[in-house]
C-alpha cells in the first residue's frame, strides 16, 4: 500500500477547531511537518504524525497554545508563582505537540547518531 500525505481537507475535517485558518497556511505547516515523518514510520502513524505536528504549528503560530506552566497565585500578602521552564514551540506545548512526540518515539528505530 502506498502512502498518501494528509491534505487540507483531512486536517479541517480531523482539526474542526482550525476552520478559520486559511488553506494555504495549514498546507505549508502539513508540508512542513512532512519533513519530520519519513518511510520508516509506520503509514498510519506517519499520516497522523505529519497531522498532529501541523496543528502544534498552526496553534503555537497563533499564540494560543497551553500555557499551563506558568501560574500565578496571589492571596492577601502571600503571592506564589509557578514556572516550568520550557521555551514557546516546544511540543510540550499543544496536546498535538505531545501526541506527535509520542508517534515519534513510538517510530524510532535504533539509535542515530548526529
Amino acid at each position: 500500500m502506498t502512502y498518501t500525505a494528509p491534505t487540507v481537507s483531512d486536517f479541517q475535517t480531523r482539526f474542526p477547531e482550525f476552520d478559520e485558518v486559511e488553506d494555504e497556511v495549514v498546507q505549508f505547516a502539513l508540508d512542513d511537518a512532512a519533513r519530520f515523518t519519513d518511510s520508516e514510520w509506520i503509514d498510519a502513524d506517519r499520516f497522523t504524525g505529519t497531522m498532529m505536528l501541523a496543528a502544534h504549528a498552526v496553534q503555537t503560530a497563533a499564540g494560543s497554545y497551553d500555557n499551563s506552566g506558568l501560574q500565578s497565585i496571589s492571596v492577601g500578602s502571600i503571592s506564589v508563582t509557578y514556572s516550568m521552564s520550557k521555551g514557546v514551540g516546544t511540543l510540550e506545548k499543544t496536546s498535538y505537540g505531545v501526541r506527535f512526540k509520542a508517534l515519534q518515539l513510538a517510530n524510532r528505530r535504533g539509535p542515530r547518531v548526529a
